[in-house]
């Protein structure tokens, strides 16, 4: 790997950890746009869901695990491999269909499993999970467009400009 490209990963790491274990608004972490921008960034697309994945499992030695916690690590993993099959031929569109995709595809599967453990197994009880988990999926598209643009914005800023000066 490139000097730049491991300079970015441990950049994105460290944001990854500082978020999750700073006090924030539940689900308003760059774990997402991480796992999309590493994907368009690296030409090891696995680092795309091993970046997030080591990052959130490192945080939760710190937090603490809970019941559920493979079916949110799958979820994730899913997530961002199947957002970033997503191609326009605009930039931005891909951003942004991206942002949305990975949170959407999360909240069906992560509250899935929320659903099999916590509440009654029947349709009230469906119906009342995802009910209480709209808060943080809103939160999570929000953060997932915030910090995708910041990340390719401040890309383009730092490295893509920097090549150009250099020709």
């Amino acid at each position: 790997m490139k000097t730049q490209n491991i300079l970015i990963s441990i950049i994105l790491f460290t944001l990854l950890i500082a978020t999750r274990l700073i006090p924030h608004i539940a689900n308003f972490t760059p774990v997402f746009a991480i796992g999309l921008f590493s994907y368009t960034l690296f030409k090891r697309n696995y680092l795309s869901f091993i970046i997030p994945l080591i990052g959130m499992f490192f945080t939760d030695l710190i937090i603490g695990f809970y019941q559920n916690v493979w079916a949110v690590y799958l979820s994730m993993v899913i997530a961002i491999v199947l957002s970033n099959l997503i191609k326009t031929n605009k930039k931005q569109l891909t951003t942004i269909t991206r942002s949305l995709t990975a949170p959407t595809i999360f909240f069906v599967l992560s509250n899935l499993s929320v659903f099999f453990v916590w509440y009654p197994l029947n349709i009230s009880g469906f119906i009342q999970c995802y009910v209480n988990a709209i808060p943080f999926y809103g939160y999570s598209i929000i953060s997932t467009i915030v910090y995708s643009f910041v990340f390719s914005s401040l890309y383009s800023i730092i490295f893509e400009n920097n090549l150009s000066l250099n020709n």
